[in-house]
């Protein structure tokens, strides 16, 4: 799947109603003109899930797992939001194209990161978007951007914006990070021509 776009949508995004659905119109814009597989999430809910897990002594292979449920909450919400379908496994996506990709069943099937909080919704977006051969990553932050960063993972990392095991999960990917308090960069970082060989400098928002 040579030319789809993989574009993780921050939980975050769960706490701004306006922006959200802002983000919600150009994503929904944007899969009329490239195929989009749009991953969820984790937000407030897999932070409750932490709680839950340090309150009951939880093992991380149940909180994994948790969590993972509370990214597919999050993306029955961008389907209704963007008005398309969600797709809950990597053939229901190939069969629609454009599609919030719900990630429970696809990572039971595959089991593509490892299971505890150092692979988060950033690292398991890029994972399926490895196995999806996919043209680009967009990472969708609640970050003040005016415009898009492009730079590789290992670079994201250590300026904190992905979590520890992203760098793996991604290496060879072509990374891009939006804000979704300015969804213009989104758009930016579609149409960029960006390659994942390169050392664009990260510049401060």
């Amino acid at each position: 799947m040579a030319k789809l776009i993989v574009v993780k949508v921050g939980g975050c995004l769960m706490s701004y109603p306006k922006e959200l659905r802002e983000v919600a119109e150009v994503l929904a814009e944007l899969a009329h003109l490239t195929q989009l597989a749009i991953v969820p999430g984790g937000g407030k809910l897999a932070r409750e899930v932490r709680g839950l897990q340090e309150a009951h002594r939880l093992s991380d292979e149940t909180a994994h797992w948790m969590a993972v449920l509370a990214q597919d909450q999050y993306g029955l919400m961008l389907a209704e939001l963007t008005g398309l379908p969600a797709a809950a496994s990597l053939a229901e996506l190939k069969a629609v194209g454009s599609a919030v990709l719900l990630p429970y069943r696809v990572l039971r099937a595959l089991d593509l990161v490892p299971h505890s909080w150092e692979a988060t919704g950033d690292s398991i977006a890029a994972a399926i978007a490895k196995e999806l051969s996919a043209r680009k990553l967009i990472l969708v932050k609640c970050i003040p951007l005016s415009k898009h960063i492009e730079a590789p993972p290992s670079d994201l990392k250590s300026r904190g914006i992905v979590d520890s095991y992203f760098p793996t999960a991604a290496q060879s990917l072509k990374v891009a990070v939006a804000s979704a308090l300015n969804p213009n960069t989104i758009r930016e970082a579609m149409s960029s021509s960006y390659t994942s060989n390169g050392r664009e400098p990260l510049t401060p928002p």
